[in-house]
C-alpha cells in the first residue's frame, strides 16, 4: 500500500516538474515587455494604456484602484493590441496630435495622486 502511495507522488512530482520546465521556457521567449505586463496582470494591478485618440477620459476613469500605468514610444505610441485591460486618453486643446510622454506620464501620475487623496 505504502509503495503505492509513493509511486504515485513520486510520478506526480516528476510530472509537476515537467509542467514547470515548460513554462519557464515558454515565459523565457516572451519579450522582456510582454513579459513584465503579465507578471503586472499576475499581481492584480489593472494595466492602464495612454492613448491621444481613444479611451475614457482621465477625469471620468477611477484611479483609486490599484492601476498600472503604461506609455507608449513618442513617435509611435501604443499598438492597439497592446495587453493592457483598459485605455485612457489625456484631453488637449489646440492642433497638438499628441504629448511627450514624460508630460503625459507625469499628467496621469498626477491624476492617480489626485484621486488617491
Amino acid at each position: 500500500m505504502y509503495l503505492g502511495l509513493a509511486l504515485a507522488l513520486l510520478a506526480l512530482g516528476v510530472k509537476f516538474f515537467q509542467e514547470a520546465i515548460h513554462l519557464l521556457f515558454a515565459v523565457a521567449s516572451l519579450p522582456e515587455d510582454k513579459l513584465v505586463l503579465v507578471t503586472l496582470t499576475l499581481i492584480d494591478l489593472v494595466l492602464v494604456g495612454t492613448s491621444s485618440h481613444s479611451g475614457i477620459d482621465m477625469w471620468s476613469f477611477d484611479f483609486t484602484r490599484r492601476v498600472a500605468i503604461v506609455v507608449g514610444h513618442e513617435a509611435h505610441g501604443m499598438s492597439s493590441d497592446a495587453l493592457v485591460h483598459e485605455w485612457v486618453s489625456i484631453p488637449h486643446v489646440g492642433r497638438t496630435e499628441s504629448l511627450n510622454v514624460a508630460m503625459a506620464a507625469s499628467i496621469l501620475a498626477m491624476q492617480v495622486a489626485h484621486a488617491r487623496s
